[in-house]
């Protein structure tokens, strides 16, 4: 349950000043980032954040030197970082520059799960860069819009809506048997497109959100197809932001997001009518009742034993094929430490039987996928990476 973010350089960055950064920017305003999760019985799956007191903020940042250029080797160095498990004796999280001998550079940041969800780790990152000009600064300071008060009937159809959630997602069909599914392993792939105009999505019907998870459609369609399966109707989960629209991520970080179980109809074969199906889906009505109610079921869970939340995580997974997030970031280039970011990929972290993640970001008015996935599952990301794009693009 580790989240990674790779940020492109258009070169490498000083030491000092990228520690300099980190120390302002990431560690002094948020406690988390120099914490260590305990548990506070030796049979209890309660943890609790200490203090480090040993705290060497150097140790957070390593170098990886490779021969070859960053970018012809940067996906199976991401990969190989995957595997590694965080030290349980520090605070959970890592930073690895990677660097080649013609000055080209990437920052890999590797943070886990329980410091903070996407939505509160995109605004710490973005806390980290500088606008790339004269321009209004990246991450604007000031305290979270007022939340609008809900109607009585509006917080008793979510109410209900809810328990429904409880109730129907154990009793939902797992997932019809395919390659993408089935016991994960340690070792991961990765692969990222190569960007596509966020002009060229916009013009699409529908939200962004319709163009990524039609775009996902096709791809997956695909990727069942090449790998010997025949086209089966499938579930994702979507990541669900549950902080106000516009609110500022508070210093503690946290989780506050929620799942919802997006149906795609792999089975048509015609694309226009499988972005329609995905536009005029019955899960929309159920976004909002059916994120809350999985944050409060994953909420519940992480307070029971150990072989409880297994057997949850066990049932949830089998309910799901793949997990597909889309996060936006800046509209405009920013810079690191004196270094111009070209490009940010995100990937998501697998669990249970869900072997495959796809997250889209959009940057400085591109939009590039990523693709992390299980190495028994899908050795070889890059083509449906490749066809998660094309279709983004209209080819």
């Amino acid at each position: 349950m580790v989240v990674t973010a790779v940020l492109v350089l258009d070169g490498v960055p000083d030491d000092e000043a990228l520690l300099r950064v980190l120390r302002e920017r990431l560690v002094a305003p948020h406690p988390s980032f120099r914490r260590t999760p305990v548990r506070r019985h030796r049979w209890s799956p309660l943890r609790y954040w200490q203090p480090d007191g040993d705290f060497d903020l150097a140790t957070h940042l390593t170098r990886v030197d490779v021969e070859k250029p960053v970018e012809v080797v940067l996906d199976q160095v991401v990969a190989d970082l995957m595997a590694r498990p965080l030290d349980p004796s520090r605070p959970p999280w890592q930073m690895h520059l990677v660097t080649d001998r013609d000055g080209g550079a990437a920052l890999v940041v590797r943070v886990h799960h329980c410091v903070g969800d996407g939505s509160s780790l995109v605004q710490v990152l973005l806390a980290l860069t500088d606008p790339a000009g004269p321009s209004d600064p990246v991450v604007r300071d000031g305290p979270p819009p007022e939340p609008r008060p809900r109607r009585p009937l509006t917080l008793l159809r979510t109410a209900l809506g809810v328990l429904a959630t409880l109730v129907r997602v154990p009793l939902t069909a797992p997932e019809p048997r395919h390659h993408l599914r089935g016991r994960l392993g340690t070792r991961k792939v990765v692969a990222r497109s190569d960007g596509v105009p966020l002009t060229l999505v916009r013009r699409r019907d529908g939200t962004v959100n319709d163009a990524v998870l039609a775009a996902v459609t096709t791809g997956l369609r695909r990727q069942l197809v090449a790998g010997g399966d025949r086209p089966v109707n499938l579930r994702v989960l979507v990541p669900v932001d549950l902080r106000p629209r516009g609110a500022v991520v508070s210093p503690q970080l946290g989780n506050r997001f929620g799942l919802v179980f997006v149906d795609l109809p792999l089975t048509e074969p015609d694309p226009a009518r499988r972005a329609t199906a995905i536009r005029q889906g019955a899960w929309r009505e159920r976004v909002r009742s059916e994120a809350v109610a999985t944050f409060v079921g994953l909420t519940v869970l992480g307070t029971l034993p150990t072989v409880v939340s297994a057997v949850a995580v066990r049932v949830l997974g089998a309910r799901a094929s793949a997990v597909v997030t889309n996060v936006r970031g800046p509209g405009v280039p920013v810079d690191l430490a004196g270094h111009r970011v070209e490009r940010i990929i995100f990937f998501v972290p697998q669990t249970g039987a869900v072997g495959v993640g796809v997250s889209v970001l959009s940057y400085a008015g591109t939009v590039t996928v990523g693709v992390c996935a299980d190495a028994g599952r899908l050795p070889d990301p890059a083509p449906l990476a490749r066809w998660i794009e094309d279709d983004l693009a209209g080819r």
